[in-house]
Order: structure tokens, then C-alpha cells, then sequence
């Protein structure tokens, strides 16, 4: 993944990663994203620390101090990638990359 070559070669990048599951046992590779600004949202539980809902744009926005300087990398589901597309679209986001997950819902 990006991150993952980001991190291994220490690059100079500001990376905030929304990552949202709906456990916190779901949620992989913690150790690895230590590195990176983590927002880990967990919409089945209330854990403190961590956000509690689905990602919106409020949530992008209590967090990127600019979201116009940043590019976006959407992965997940089908549903995930186009819902969250057509949010950053619909806020005048233009940098935004995808990837659709196969072989779940």
C-alpha cells in the first residue's frame, strides 16, 4: 500500500488515515499505522478515544486543517468508496483516488 512504502522508506509525507471499522477487533495492522496520524472510528462500539461514527466530511474537517491541500485515497467496499467519493466531490475536492475492495459488502 501507499502507506505501508511511505512508512518503510520514511518519507517526508503528512498522512492522516481515516480508518473506519465496526469493532475494534476488526481494525489491523495498529502496530504498523503507529507511524501515521490514525483516525480510527469504530461505528458498532463506544470506545474512549476513538471516534464513533461513520466518516463524514465534519469528521475530515475536525481533523485536516486544509482539506483542499491533501490528496485522498478512498479504499474499502463499493458502497464505502462511492459514498465517501461523492462527499469529498460534493465539497470541492478534487484530488481523490479510489479503490474498490471486492468480495464483501
Amino acid at each position: 500500500s501507499n502507506i505501508k512504502y511511505i512508512i518503510k522508506n520514511k518519507l517526508d509525507y503528512n498522512v492522516i488515515l481515516f480508518y473506519s471499522v465496526r469493532y475494534f477487533k476488526d481494525a489491523i495492522y495498529l502496530d504498523l499505522l503507529k507511524n501515521v496520524k490514525l483516525i480510527l472510528t469504530i461505528t458498532r462500539e463506544n470506545i474512549p478515544g476513538y471516534e464513533n461514527k461513520h466518516i463524514d466530511i465534519d469528521m475530515i474537517k475536525k481533523y485536516v486543517d486544509d482539506i483542499y491541500k491533501y490528496d485522498y485515497y478512498i479504499c474499502g467496499s463499493q458502497n464505502f468508496v462511492l459514498s465517501m467519493f461523492k462527499i469529498l466531490k460534493n465539497n470541492g475536492i478534487k484530488n481523490i483516488y479510489i479503490e474498490i475492495f471486492t468480495g464483501y459488502k
